[in-house]
């Protein structure tokens, strides 16, 4: 299926078998694709946005696509993606890249054989209280993209939760906000902060991931923690290190230390 112009409405419709990607979104075209089965593309992804393609995806099930479920390119591209459950894809469930734009919100992304999300080459995501779990990466933002992550819940990747690299330096560009995000339980540092990132970390929970909380000496130079709560405010979870301002970070290690000691 391929649109490249107008605003057709796509609903409930089961799409699968392409040899290249299931649905294609070109040339300004404004699709609303609702309630479908978008899988089992044999060389592509499940949806392609490319070349000026806008619209929205919203409750559809993405999956087992040889490339990434959704993938977002190109200057003046940019999609709403809204309750959809994105999972089992051999590259990544969303990948936005080459200028693309694309906003995240209470999206089910798991069990991708790469990342979760990932945004580079000068992508632009938003994206807000998704449950991003299970695959090898969480977030990758890096070469040069820029992301706001906002009440996520990223539990459970393979590798790191929340990876941030290579800041864009362009005047004018959005610095990666992350803002109360619960990020837990993942088999490498829930957060890595690496190669010249610059991000903004604020009221996130990190908690009993397998590896401390990691920061290359160029990006601790860089990196800008929210504000200490005032008085006697308690932390939503864990301890409040002065280091990692409103952040509470507790690493696995301190969580086994105090099973112990109970």
């Amino acid at each position: 299926m391929k649109c490249f112009q107008g605003s057709p409405k796509i609903s409930n419709c089961d799409c699968s078998g392409a040899t290249s990607s299931v649905v294609g979104i070109c040339g300004g075209a404004t699709p609303m694709l609702t309630g479908c089965k978008i899988h089992g593309s044999i060389h592509g992804c499940g949806v392609c946005v490319f070349q000026g393609g806008k619209g929205e995806l919203s409750e559809n099930e993405i999956y087992q696509n040889a490339m990434s479920g959704v993938e977002i390119f190109g200057e003046e591209t940019e999609i709403e993606v809204r309750a959809n459950r994105i999972h089992s894809n051999r590259g990544d469930g969303v990948l936005v890249y080459d200028s693309g734009k694309c906003t995240l919100t209470s999206n089910t992304v798991e069990k991708n054989f790469h990342a979760g999300v990932e945004v580079r080459d000068k992508g632009l995501v938003t994206a807000q209280e998704n449950s991003v779990a299970r695959n090898n990466f969480g977030f990758i933002i890096a070469r040069h993209a820029s992301a706001m992550l906002e009440a996520n819940r990223v539990i459970g990747n393979f590798i790191t939760g929340v990876e941030v690299s290579r800041r864009n330096r362009e005047e004018g560009s959005v610095r990666t906000v992350l803002r109360r995000n619960d990020i837990r339980y993942n088999l490498e540092s829930g957060v890595k902060l690496w190669y010249d990132s610059n991000p903004r970390l604020d009221g996130n929970v990190v908690a009993a991931n397998l590896e401390p909380l990691s920061m290359t000496p160029r990006s601790r130079k860089r990196v800008s923690m929210g504000p200490e709560p005032e008085g006697d405010a308690e932390p939503v979870a864990g301890e409040l290190p002065s280091r990692f301002g409103n952040n509470s970070v507790v690493e696995m290690a301190d969580v086994i230390r105090r099973l112990r000691d109970k």
